[in-house]
């Protein structure tokens, strides 16, 4: 399906765009069950169109604008902990020094200049 080296069919087309719908619709069931009168039935929210800050509150996609910490901390109490998740850095990428990173990117550069007689 929509293979990039061969020619567009319409039927794969017309799938990804059934597909498609049902993501949308599915998100825009969620919001409405999340945010309930809350939202702006005047405006039409869900074009793929964003906002952001005080204009999200006015359309009822936000309840207000505030750092995550000092927010969580208010809602939950000074014991909140809040985990990052992602990839662990090791001591020296911590620093900025990625030692074996920055070294291949040296070597790289030069096998680039050097294929040229630079």
């Amino acid at each position: 399906m929509l293979d990039p080296f061969l020619p567009e069919k319409e039927e794969d087309v017309d799938r990804l765009k059934g597909i498609l719908e049902q993501l949308h619709e599915g998100f825009t069931d969620y919001v409405k069950s999340r945010r309930g009168d809350k939202l702006d039935t005047g405006e039409e929210l869900f074009t793929g169109e964003f906002w952001l800050g005080c204009r999200a509150i006015e359309l009822g996609l936000a309840d207000g604008e505030a750092h995550l910490v000092p927010k969580l901390k208010a809602l939950y109490g000074d014991k909140v902990r809040i985990l990052r998740y992602g990839q662990r850095r090791g001591l020296l990428q911590r620093f900025g020094a990625d030692v074996a990173r920055d070294a291949l990117s040296v070597v790289e550069e030069r096998a680039d200049y050097a294929r040229f007689g630079l």
